[in-house]
Formats: C-alpha cells, structure tokens, sequence
C-alpha cells in the first residue's frame, strides 16, 4: 500500500517494511505480529490483517494490527477473530475484513471496523476468499461453497446479488480490480488452478467486454493512463 511517497510491504515474519518510492530503499521495518496479510491505509494509519496461522488453532493470535504512520509506530491489535486476511477501505474510513475462520467449527465472516475509533462495529457470517473496494463500489469473491463474484454494499457489509448479469462462465474466480476512471471491473480466472488462466473485462452493467488467455492464476490489473 502506498502513503506519502512510501510504500508499504507486510511480510510472513511479522514485519511491515517502509520502502522509498524515489529511491527504491527500504528505510525501516517493524514488527507488528505473526504471519502478516493484507494492509489498507486510511487516516494516516496502517491496517494489516495478521493471521497468524503459523499459531493455528489459538485464536487469540488473529486480529487487525493498527500501525500510526507518522510515527510508523504499532498502536494496537483489534480482534476480529480468527485468521483473518483481505482488508479493504471505504472512502469515508470505515475498513471491510475478510476473516476465515477455521473452516470447520468457527465460521467466516466480513467485519467492518472504524478507522475512528480503531473498533469492529459488525460482522455478518458468510465465506469469502477476495474482497476489492474502489470509490462507492464493493466486490467480493466467495468461498468455495459459493465461487462467484458478488457486489456488497459498503454502508453495511450486506451482500447483494452476483455480479456477472450475462452467460460469462468464470470457472475460479481469483481476483477483482476496478478502473476508477471508467467503472468497467476486471476478474481473474484461476481456471482450477490450472498451468493457465483467463482475464475478463466486464462493464459496470455486469455484461463481459472481453476475455484472454493468460498463464497461471491472475488475480489483478493495474492501469497506465494517458490524459
């Protein structure tokens, strides 16, 4: 993630390393926890999901680590439960986590914390894989009982229907990325894992633009704009 020409890497041994955007150095590191996940950035603070499966079952061990930027100090740990991993930002600083569970007795859910008051403030129990968030718009990939690519609604965490609205057949859906300066959203398509992939352009309307071949398991796109 990327704050104020740094950016941000969160790593397996439980650091988080400051990297210089000009200089390509890495400046600093911090330990923060276990085996370290995703990260967002909003109000000048960092969240990283800190699974910490290596510590499996103790669930103790699994929360949102809050990192002050400023400072690049730890704050604190926020529990949200067990092995959680994917975390996304809202634009009016509310983050989305997807939290797994163990698969078995203790089930997934998507929790929303404030990056106010640093607390959860709900949860709704449903099995995801992915989760993107871009402007006003939410997608998430669900779990293996339910592969599809659905839209949420980021006020409140509540899933709406799947996103894909004609015949496109995505087989693994790996990854969601969407063009802010057109609203068109591209998936990933691990295609059961296997040696190769696919990559689809759908509209805002759900309806597909295009697809390619690509090698194994694609999951984002990033765009090179010319004004």
């Amino acid at each position: 993630a990327f704050y104020k020409n740094k950016a941000y890497v969160s790593s397996y041994d439980g650091y988080i390393s400051k990297i210089d955007t000009a200089s390509l150095a890495i400046e600093s590191r911090i330990a923060v926890g276990g085996a370290l996940e995703g990260l967002a950035i909003v109000n000048g603070k960092l969240y990283v999901t800190n699974s910490n499966h290596v510590l499996y079952p103790n669930p103790n061990n699994s929360s949102v680590s809050v990192v002050d930027l400023s400072t690049f100090t730890k704050k604190l740990d926020v529990n949200v439960g067990l092995n959680p991993t994917k975390i996304a930002a809202t634009a009016n600083g509310d983050l989305f986590t997807v939290v797994k569970g163990n698969y078995a007795d203790v089930p997934a859910q998507l929790v929303k914390l404030s990056s106010v008051t640093d607390k959860k403030i709900s949860s709704n129990e449903v099995g995801l894989e992915y989760l993107n968030i871009t402007g006003t718009k939410g997608f998430v990939i669900g779990d293996f009982n339910d592969p599809h690519v659905k839209t949420f609604d980021i006020s409140t965490g509540a899933l709406n229907g799947n996103f894909v609205t004609d015949q496109t057949a995505i087989t693994t859906p790996y990854g969601v990325t969407v063009n802010a300066l057109d609203n068109d959203v591209y998936v990933g398509d691990a295609n059961g894992y296997a040696p190769t992939g696919k990559f689809f352009g759908f509209g805002a309307d759900g309806k597909k633009k295009f697809e390619i071949v690509t090698g194994a398991l694609p999951q984002c796109a990033v765009f090179n704009y010319n004004y």
